[in-house]
């Protein structure tokens, strides 16, 4: 964008001046409310796909991390570089637990690319911590991943490449845990993620949790537990898990499991107290899912938003608990093209 000159005019009254400031104070509280963390190290692969390492003050907030750095992954459009005055709507990746950054943005970058669609920057942000998986979500035990998500990741990028900083300039998309992660997220901060893109998330109907912790093994059930019901009498991971047993302590924990994947009617009570709202969401889900309880619990939040008045879109494909190849080129790539691209250009 070319700057300006204010030669041969005559300058800004004070009520003009203060008005232009006025109301260009949203558009900077957007881009500029987070806490931009330390970066330790930048590692570029390529001229387009660099690697930032920080030191998140979000992380450390969590009694059981001792590591309290993690990776952003950035894949930037080749037109970058020779393009200094353009800016770029942001696609942000969040994975499943146990996977890492590169299996969103690598399977992104080459679906967007095969459909031509390129003119955007892909992020990808590193979510596993100690127990294998933050859920990004706030816990004082595993860490407050959900600001590393929505406040020091988005304060990074808008700080250091040209974004379209403004909502609908950014889409939150995530596989499995970090589809949860999008659904979740989107629906608390519309006012910084105007699109969501959901891949088999981890969603709940009102059976949804009963018939999780039926399979979920160990490993699952402490770090959900640690997450969202940490209990510090307890020993490391200081998780508590629901038995389903009836009594008044198990479900007040039963209740704390339920702010995750479930709680949905709460969650579009707080979306409709605010004033922000999101333009839309799409939800793509395996029909034989290795979680049956994940297509039903996609379907159930879907028609809950849908219901709620949010713009909604929800595809079945036949496969399991996976991103496929039909996923990106026909649910992803044409969504990210009509809606992200389209609302980053014309607002």
């Amino acid at each position: 964008m070319k700057q300006s000159t204010n030669q041969g005019r005559a300058p800004l009254r004070a009520p003009v001046l203060l008005a232009a400031v006025l109301a260009f104070l949203p558009l900077f509280a957007v881009s500029c409310g987070g806490d931009v963390p330390k970066v330790l190290s930048e590692i570029r692969h390529s001229d387009t796909y660099v690697v930032l390492k920080i030191r998140s003050a979000a992380i450390a907030k969590g009694s059981l991390e001792k590591k309290t750095d993690t990776e952003i992954h950035v894949t930037l459009p080749e037109s970058y570089a020779s393009s200094p005055d353009r800016r770029y709507p942001v696609v942000y990746g969040l994975h499943g637990f146990g996977d890492g950054a590169m299996g969103m943005i690598t399977p992104f970058d080459r679906a967007l690319k095969a459909a031509g669609v390129t003119e955007v920057i892909l992020v990808a942000v590193e979510g596993t911590n100690s127990l294998g998986g933050s859920f990004f979500a706030n816990s004082p035990a595993t860490g407050f991943w959900e600001d590393v998500v929505v406040k020091e990741t988005v304060a990074l990028v808008d700080r250091k490449f040209r974004t379209v900083a403004r909502p609908e300039g950014r889409m939150l998309s995530g596989f499995s845990m970090g589809g949860f992660g999008a659904w979740n997220l989107a629906l608390k901060h519309p006012g910084v993620f105007a699109h969501a893109w959901v891949c088999c998330p981890g969603a709940w109907d009102r059976d949804g949790l009963r018939d999780t912790l039926a399979v979920w093994g160990a490993t699952y059930r402490n770090a959900y537990g640690a997450a969202f019901s940490p209990d510090f009498s307890l020993p490391s991971p200081h998780a508590r898990i629901p038995s389903l047993d009836g009594t008044y302590g198990d479900a007040l924990v039963k209740a704390d499991w339920e702010t995750g994947f479930g709680g949905i009617e709460a969650k579009l009570e707080r979306y409709e107290a605010g004033t922000a709202r999101l333009r839309s969401i799409r939800f793509a889900y395996g029909a034989f899912d290795d979680y049956a309880w994940i297509p039903r619990g996609t379907r159930y939040i879907a028609d809950a938003m849908q219901a709620a008045g949010i713009p909604v879109g929800i595809r079945e494909f036949k496969s399991a608990h996976r991103i496929t190849g039909d996923m990106l080129a026909e649910s992803f790539v044409p969504y990210v093209r009509d809606n992200l691209i389209v609302d980053s250009v014309n607002k």
